[in-house]
């Protein structure tokens, strides 16, 4: 092989691969606004994908998939009851469920009928409504509806009674009675849906809110979801302010694509880290930290949130290399700044 043909493919590998670094790198400014922040996190609906209304059969069939049924281990039920259900908002296990069917222990049944353990990570909504973790991959999420565009008077479906079976799903039709709230959405829905048992939908089949229950001044209302789904963004990405660095999550797809592995890519590193002086670098991938997978911002902040300033943590990290077409790992130490969050 000549001199020249040599230096070609060199050049050719590290053109390949600044392409790709860029790639991953692109669109990521310091500050993320909230609608990049979702794409990121939960399965937020387009309103430009939505084409038509669905029927209450459809509506049921699309939440069936999305939709687990959980058990209160310490309630004394029969084979086949469950104590409530709960929907998923990520592929790799997170579940919003109402918080009062919960106990210390508990079991998911998801939707393929595998059963897990649940960890309660966090309540939300005045304790109404908890985020639970089951270790599971390749879930199905919901579609969650943005109730900042929902507007009073919007057509709106609550499902109940489905916690047997889906064929017994109750389905009443209302709308909005009032402006939406941050924590609460109420409808003109007259029959009580005081359960855990209950969504409330608009009619495209997206989750507006669930866990209804009975205000005797304003009628039928419902925790918003939108609005849990928010505090963990925003908490998320602000998590990683505590090792100093500014990053995203590499997309399902993006993985695939360039062949490197889920977790948080690294945008940013301030001046203040020791990232940078300890190995770490723009461009590399987060997989896991002290040990724990990472794959999402929600994965990042129940990691870190335990820890306090001055702590160290180890960071396994992936970078790509363009003499290796998988790239490679190695650990590096951080120090936690003093972030609150």
């Amino acid at each position: 092989m000549s001199r020249t043909r040599k230096f070609a493919g060199i050049w050719k590998k590290l053109i390949i691969f600044a392409a790709m670094v860029l790639v991953l790198l692109s669109g990521c400014a310091a500050e993320l606004d909230k609608e990049q922040l979702e794409d990121f996190i939960i399965n937020f609906a387009d309103p430009n994908e939505i084409k038509a209304e669905l029927s209450d059969g459809e509506i049921i069939e699309n939440i069936s998939k999305s939709t687990v049924k959980i058990k209160n281990l310490e309630e004394a039920l029969e084979d086949g009851e469950f104590s409530g259900i709960g929907i998923i908002i990520s592929e790799n296990g997170y579940i919003i469920a109402n918080a009062k069917i919960l106990g210390k222990d508990n079991e998911v049944i998801a939707p393929d009928g595998n059963v897990y353990s649940a960890e309660l990570k966090k309540t939300f909504a005045e304790d109404r409504l908890a985020l639970i973790k089951i270790e599971a991959e390749g879930l199905l999420p919901v579609k969650i509806a943005d109730t900042a565009n929902i507007e009073k008077g919007e057509t709106v479906v609550m499902l109940k009674n489905f916690v047997q079976s889906f064929s017994s799903v109750t389905v009443i039709r209302g709308t909005v009675s009032a402006d939406v709230g941050e924590e609460n959405i109420q409808t003109d829905i007259e029959e009580s849906a005081d359960d855990a048992n209950s969504l409330l939908l608009n009619s495209y089949g997206q989750v507006i809110g669930m866990s209804g229950y009975v205000n005797p001044e304003t009628g039928t209302e419902f925790s918003n979801a939108n609005e849990v789904v928010d505090d963990l963004i925003v908490k998320g990405y602000k998590v990683l302010e505590k090792l100093g660095i500014v990053g995203r999550p590499v997309s399902e797809i993006e993985a695939k694509t360039h062949s490197v592995p889920q977790g948080i890519l690294i945008t940013e590193i301030s001046k203040e880290s020791d990232l940078s002086a300890n190995g770490g670098q723009v461009g590399d991938i987060i997989e896991k930290i002290n040990g724990v997978e990472i794959r999402s911002f929600i994965d990042a902040y129940f990691v870190l949130e335990k820890y306090a300033p001055g702590d160290v943590v180890k960071l396994s990290l992936h970078r790509q290399d363009p003499n290796r077409a998988s790239g490679y790992r190695f650990e590096v130490d951080v120090t936690v700044q003093d972030v609150t969050v």
